[in-house]
């Protein structure tokens, strides 16, 4: 079926999970709007935050979906592709910086380990990416603080589609790592999809990838409500 914005091809969502770090459990907190971008409700309250990357292609067993190095934007890595839409995030942001170094995970992504981690990987924390999640973003978070506060997130890529990373509009059925990167990114940082929360607004947060290959206006206004303005 088409999608909205003309790719032909099935919806694609990206989809965001929320663990609540006292009980354990699965909860989903009610979005709070703020103009067209949504928040979570959870944001850090550290000056900085450490991502171990794990997209490597041993860790991922994409087999026959593993694409040719460098990528078609020259990226030499899909950790490189990662890090560099963290580092994105973090120019338009004063009070928070995202750094990245290259982890050992072979599974992927560990909840348990305590560590901020990106990986491919087809579950995560138990649960599964279905056949059209192309990310999934998990995080504990304090609800005793207020506003409440992460304590760390985790992001699960999901190995069963072609990766790669490109501009412009999409190319199904092959995918665009860094706006899925940059769209998880924002649900770490605590943004949630506008579209979802009756907001009409062109944003890689929206809940379906788009031909939308940056961080767009709206995008940036919801980090920079909760960090500040560099």
């Amino acid at each position: 079926m088409p999608t909205s914005n003309g790719v032909s091809g099935p919806f694609l969502y990206t989809m965001k999970k929320l663990l609540i770090l006292t009980m354990a459990a699965l909860a989903v907190l009610p979005a709070l709007p703020a103009g067209a971008y949504v928040l979570e409700g959870p944001s850090w309250a550290v000056p900085s935050v450490l991502v171990y990357l794990n997209l490597t292609a041993s860790q991922a067993g994409l087999g026959a979906n593993l694409a040719k190095f460098p990528l078609t934007d020259g990226s030499a890595s899909y950790n490189q592709v990662y890090a560099n839409a963290e580092a994105i995030w973090s120019s338009y942001l004063k009070n928070l910086k995202i750094n990245t170094v290259t982890g050992s995970n072979a599974q992927g992504v560990t909840m348990s380990s305590g560590l901020n981690e990106v990986g491919f990987s087809s579950t995560i924390q138990g649960y599964a990416l279905g056949q059209y999640t192309l990310g999934l973003t998990l995080y504990y978070y304090n609800p005793s603080s207020n506003p409440n506060r992460m304590t760390q997130t985790s992001t699960a890529i999901n190995p069963g589609w072609k990766w790669n990373s490109y501009r412009g509009n999409l190319t199904y059925p092959v995918m665009d790592l860094r706006r899925v990167a940059l769209h998880e990114s924002g649900h770490m940082i605590g943004l949630a999809h506008p579209d979802q929360n009756g907001q009409v607004v062109n944003a890689i947060m929206n809940s379906s990838i788009s031909n939308t290959d940056s961080l767009t206006t709206d995008d940036i206004s919801g980090g920079q409500h909760l960090y500040g303005t560099p």
